[in-house]
């Protein structure tokens, strides 16, 4: 079986820079909001642009919710790989013994 080497550094590094990013995707979706608090209701009815900013919204926040979910399941998978890795160090000392 091949050896699986994981570069945990990299993987924690790169996760720290998710909540910047769902920072930014929030920041997104408030300027929406704030662009349809200021277009006056008939230009929101023209076009759909109402509906259409209302569905870009959504999928922004499904969007932040994605991100969310994936920085929190790295944490956890960067702590049960860690816990794993040091149950098996401390297995191979004791066979050694």
């Amino acid at each position: 079986m091949a050896e699986i080497d994981i570069n945990l550094k990299s993987v924690e590094e790169t996760n720290c820079k998710l909540p910047a990013i769902i920072s930014r995707v929030a920041e997104v979706n408030s300027t929406i909001s704030n662009i349809k608090a200021v277009i006056n209701s008939s230009v929101l009815g023209r076009s759909n642009l109402r509906a259409r900013l209302s569905a870009a919204q959504s999928d922004i926040n499904d969007i932040e919710t994605g991100l969310h979910d994936l920085y929190r399941g790295i944490n956890n998978i960067v702590g049960i790989y860690e816990n794993n890795e040091l149950k098996l160090l401390n297995d191979i000392k004791k066979l050694k013994v």
